[in-house]
């Protein structure tokens, strides 16, 4: 077995190496806003591009990852930089994921374990993605691995880093408070880590006049609610009345935001926060009007965000596909110094060889990802909820920590689940262990009723 697992080392430094040279950096819609706020802390103008067009900059999109655009404006190929970074957070994700599992299995299986996960197909997409997912999935796994190992203050840091990486990690900052107060140790890391979270607010408030980590809440949960459900409050709620009085006569309001973002735009000044709170109105009546469903919907959404459809837009297969348009289009333009579907070693074959790739990887996620959900990680997970050891279960607790409030705040969007990928791992191989144990100490209880027969 320790040779298949050098193999398997070698062939997954290998697959880096390749994918370093041959492949690139892809974007998308959400990539930009990225781009922008790095734009607005280097120039303090913000390059709103249309329909995205607001009297004061937004802050919907974390700031940290930003921050990349901002210090590497004048590098003539930052991608290839973004990119070499990416992978090797996602080298060091399964490394500290290797040394997570270290504790419950056997060296060679954790280094086989560990590369599979570094090689799963929309990892590999991520790693070459302008999007924090891949950033946030290294986050969380340096959280669990501190947590697992009983260092809470350098974990309750880390979480409130990994906040500015995307915001939806907030929730680990007071569970990792808890685990801290437990046992009190380096108390200046809890609290470098609440004077990074409350400056962020501060200049937060500065930039956009909202307080709190972003400018946004009522976007999402339409989303979530509204749009996937069709439900609304009674059409004499004030909230509705005012929002079709902003729309023209007839519009259908039960859609995703942006489709009625540009003509709230229009009305309401260009001020993103009048629009975001209109949006927010309404939804948080259709909540209050529909308690009992919208509780029923988030259960749904609970499960829709771990196999809906692909976790990244699927237009990243179709790099160098003439004649298409809209999102069926790649964008291949440039990010400031970024420059997107741009390899450093470029052949015939490369956008065609990767479209391929790509193109295998949602057939197979969209055959194998409801499957695996009910009838692997999802037994799984109850496993590691009734566990009796104690890591099992901080494992389990962690996961729904952070993808319950996500089902309950978001539309159905796998990409949102990536980051907790590597906690699913560790559910999926601690259950698998524990059922093992279980058959063991069963047959070995047979074996000893059998001798005294």
């Amino acid at each position: 077995m320790k040779w298949l697992a050098s193999i398997v080392v070698i062939f997954t430094i290998s697959v880096f190496f390749v994918i370093f040279l041959f492949g690139w950096m892809h974007a998308n819609i959400d990539s930009y806003f990225y781009y922008a706020f790095g734009e607005f802390v280097r120039t303090g103008t913000y390059p709103f591009q249309p329909p995205f067009v607001y009297t004061r900059p937004t802050t919907i999109s974390p700031p940290l990852y930003g921050l990349f655009f901002t210090f590497t404006h004048n590098l003539p190929r930052a991608d290839i930089l973004l990119h070499a970074i990416q992978l090797l957070l996602l080298a060091a994700t399964a490394h500290i994921l290797y040394k997570t599992l270290r504790l419950h299995l056997a060296q060679r299986y954790a280094i086989v374990v560990s590369c599979l996960f570094a090689l799963l197909p929309v990892n590999l997409v991520y790693a070459g993605n302008v999007m924090t997912e891949n950033s946030s999935q290294f986050a969380v796994m340096l959280i669990v691995y501190l947590l697992a190992t009983g260092n809470a203050s350098t974990a309750a840091l880390v979480a409130s880093i990994g906040t500015l990486l995307k915001y939806n990690l907030g929730i680990y900052v007071p569970l990792a408070f808890v685990y801290f107060l437990k046992k009190p140790k380096r108390s200046v890391y809890p609290i470098l880590g609440m004077f990074l979270l409350t400056s962020w607010m501060l200049i937060n408030h500065s930039i956009t006049g909202v307080w709190g980590l972003y400018d946004t809440r009522g976007t999402q949960l339409y989303n979530q609610f509204v749009a996937q459900t069709k439900f609304l409050p009674p059409e004499t709620d004030p909230s509705l009345i005012r929002m079709r009085q902003l729309l023209p006569p007839g519009t259908d309001v039960a859609v995703p935001y942006w489709d009625i973002q540009e003509q709230l735009s229009e009305k309401l000044g260009h001020e993103w926060t009048k629009i975001d709170q209109a949006l927010f109105d309404v939804s948080w009546a259709s909540v209050r009007s529909h308690p009992i469903e919208y509780l029923l919907h988030s259960l749904k959404n609970y499960a829709l965000i771990h196999y809906d459809h692909v976790p990244h837009w699927r237009n990243v297969g179709n790099i160098g596909v003439a004649g298409l348009s809209g999102t069926d289009a790649p964008f291949c333009g440039s990010l400031g110094s970024v420059k997107i579907c741009q390899p450093i070693i470029k052949t015939p074959r490369s956008y065609q060889l990767w479209n391929a790739f790509v193109r295998s990887e949602m057939r197979l996620f969209e055959a194998l990802a409801t499957p695996l959900f009910y009838l692997l990680f999802l037994p799984s997970l109850c496993v590691a909820l009734l566990s009796a050891k104690r890591l099992p279960r901080l494992y389990a607790f962690l996961y729904l920590g952070g993808t319950v409030p996500i089902a309950f705040t978001i539309h159905a969007d796998p990409r949102y689940v990536v980051p907790f990928y590597p906690l699913a791992v560790l559910i999926i191989v601690t259950a698998l262990q524990d059922a093992s144990n279980v058959i063991g100490n069963i047959r070995k209880r047979d074996h000893k009723d059998d001798r005294y027969k």
